[in-house]
């Protein structure tokens, strides 16, 4: 993992303890599946990524709860590779946070103490 990458997980897990994001589970954009108990406008951790790897590269586009990087992308609940190269993260600490922000049901906060760990080192 390089340093723009370490800053870039930084600002991942501000973004994460900013309040601009409502949690969700199951899916990278939960709100936008249709009869989720999520409620509107709600993001696993993972799909915050998605969404800030949007904003800063200008690639990328929600498609309902998935995000796409091409046209072959059928992520739903793990970020596309695009995504995970940006940050610097393998797919095993792709599978960790999943587990956080699903099965542990761990908070945003928490999620984001995590996230600066992987940064530091």
């Amino acid at each position: 993992m390089n340093k723009i990458q370490k800053a870039r997980l930084n600002k991942w897990a501000d973004a994460l303890e900013s309040g601009n994001y409502k949690q969700g589970r199951w899916w990278l954009r939960p709100n936008l599946v249709e009869g989720d108990e999520n409620g509107p406008d709600t993001f696993c951790c993972l799909g915050v990524a998605c969404d800030l790897y949007a904003k800063n590269t200008k690639k990328g586009k929600w498609d309902g709860e998935k995000f796409r990087t091409n046209k072959y992308d059928e992520n739903d609940a793990n970020p596309p590779e695009p995504v995970t190269e940006y940050f610097g993260i393998s797919i095993e600490t792709a599978e960790k946070l999943v587990d956080m922000n699903d099965e542990k049901h761990n908070t945003f906060k928490t999620i984001a103490k995590f996230i600066r760990k992987l940064a530091s080192k």
